[in-house]
């Protein structure tokens, strides 16, 4: 056999069976690469945007809608909008941390778990936005005018899917870890 052959294929064995020399590999103390710590830079930047602009947008909402609805009403979509906040906020220092020790050189294994963490969150606030999505367009119908209701909506689902956006990618980062 020839030598390329021969080296190829102790190639595929290594790829296919993760099995390599100690200098070859990266382990879990290994410092994350650059490319990482700068995705997950740029996530904390998306997402502290992303939260800047979904409290304008229930801010507004609140002050042009509220009157509208019924005083218990009213209380529920004020607390639904401080725990969608606060829910941004813990997401936003798990992104913050992760990022922290991409920056700081920490062991990849650390890292892995921070982002972990922050995918999971972000993850569960998207599904927990798709399902509060059917409730509020039943919620909205019955209150707001058909174009208020449709503006509403497609506010709501823009925003949602920049916030599933983050998630993905923050699922992404964690893939490569």
């Amino acid at each position: 056999m020839k030598a390329w052959r021969v080296g190829a294929m102790v190639g595929a064995f290594v790829l296919a069976t993760g099995v390599a020399a100690p200098a070859f590999a990266q382990t879990a103390s290994d410092p994350v690469p650059k490319s990482i710590t700068r995705e997950l830079t740029s996530i904390k930047k998306d997402l502290e945007q992303y939260r800047t602009d979904n409290a304008k947008q229930r801010d507004a909402y609140l002050a042009k809608y509220l009157e509208r609805f019924p005083p218990d009403e009213q209380t529920n979509l004020r607390n639904q909008t401080t725990t969608a906040l606060a829910d941004l906020t813990a997401l936003q220092r798990q992104v913050d941390r992760a990022a922290a020790l991409a920056r700081a050189a920490a062991p990849r294994k650390q890292v892995a778990a921070a982002t972990a963490r922050a995918a999971a969150t972000a993850a569960t606030l998207t599904a927990r936005g798709d399902i509060s999505f059917d409730d509020a367009n039943k919620f909205a119908a019955s209150r707001l005018s058909l174009g208020e209701a449709l503006r509403a909506w497609a506010d709501y689902s823009r925003s949602l899917a920049r916030l599933s956006a983050i998630s993905d990618r923050l699922a992404r980062v964690n893939l490569r870890l």
